[in-house]
């Protein structure tokens, strides 16, 4: 059973932190990583599940928001020229309305990290068909809460989904998303193409 820690962490409270997501991709029981980005208004990415932070004693929107103005946020460069292992990132991206500035800025930003195990995922359906055309990376749509169920799969490497929907119908490559027990696991089919679970309990589950 591959292992992916969710947001990179590993019950450890670490999601989406540069420390923890280096410290996990050490452990011999988890496969890889899926991690969250959003941009900043000056096209930084970052590491980071929600678009609204706390930033000081204030909320901001991180697209809003140059990168020079934002405290305690982390780059996902930072994070990719850190990661010397063939283990599998999983890139969740949370794609403004522009998803065609947003592509093409993503892989200018991760052009030189081809050396590593990466997968590109989105909800965002048009994003991922437009990205596809563009890089070599893997990359794949996100399906749960009712979204994306009845797309078009053809020419997608992968898909990730929800543990609740039917992943009996993929004939791709597929993650499950967010299997956190035991009990969980037994409810996902496995068969060939099956790649693995994105979990917060590795730990628990290996």
């Amino acid at each position: 059973m591959k292992l992916i820690a969710h947001r990179g962490n590993d019950s450890d409270k670490t999601e989406n932190k540069i420390k923890g997501i280096i410290e996990n991709l050490l452990k011999d029981y988890i496969e890889g990583i899926e991690i969250d980005i959003q941009n900043t208004y000056d096209y930084k990415f970052v590491l980071s599940h929600n678009k609204i932070i706390k930033n000081n004693n204030n909320y901001i929107n991180i697209t809003k928001t140059n990168y020079k103005n934002i405290k305690n946020i982390e780059l996902l460069t930072e994070l990719l020229d850190k990661i010397n292992s063939n283990k599998i990132i999983i890139i969740d991206c949370k794609v403004n309305d522009n998803y065609k500035e947003y592509a093409k800025k993503l892989i200018k930003t991760i052009k030189k990290y081809k050396y590593l195990n990466i997968y590109l995922c989105s909800f965002n359906y048009e994003f991922i068909k437009y990205i596809k055309k563009l890089t070599s990376y893997k990359v794949g749509i996100i399906i749960g809460y009712l979204m994306n169920i009845n797309k078009n799969l053809n020419d997608l490497d992968f898909v990730s989904i929800n543990f609740n929907m039917n992943e009996k119908k993929i004939t791709i490559p597929y993650f499950v998303w967010t299997v956190n027990s035991k009990d969980e696991i037994r409810k996902i089919s496995i068969n060939n193409h099956f790649l693995g679970i994105i979990t917060d309990k590795s730990k628990l589950l290996k």
